[in-house]
């Protein structure tokens, strides 16, 4: 159980996700196109961005992020017999909302990665 209640306290996963797509931004385009002043590197850093993006998404397909749940689903089950239904149906909607998220997080990375690569090289006409 207490395994299980480490690994709940791991489905914050989304701020890890969000701060290393910020940390891609800003190491691999912001800090090497504000010293060599050519925002070309901001509009490379938009591709790494999406690829990170889709490597999220593809462990979301994958089932991964979303096992720590049914971990605790299942200790829960066989932890609390008697209570496992009202269990079972908190941790569901915990499913459900975390799927949310876990969507509209994916979403937002692959978007504003998608941007920026496209977009992201007009800095120079504005930065020149």
């Amino acid at each position: 159980m207490k395994e299980s209640l480490a690994r709940l306290h791991d489905i914050d996963a989304h701020w890890k996700i969000l701060f290393f797509s910020i940390s891609i931004i800003l190491i691999a385009g912001v800090l090497p196109s504000l010293i060599s002043s050519n925002w070309l590197w901001f509009s490379r850093s938009g591709a790494l961005l999406v690829v990170y993006g889709i490597y999220v998404v593809w462990r979301d397909i994958k089932g991964v992020i979303h096992t720590a749940l049914d971990n605790v689903n299942d200790a829960a089950s066989t932890k609390f017999c008697e209570n496992s239904d009202k269990i079972s149906e908190l941790v569901k909607i915990l499913q459900q909302n975390n799927r949310r998220l876990y969507s509209t997080i994916e979403f937002i990375i692959l978007a504003v990665g998608t941007i920026i690569s496209a977009y992201g090289e007009l800095l120079n006409e504005f930065h020149s």
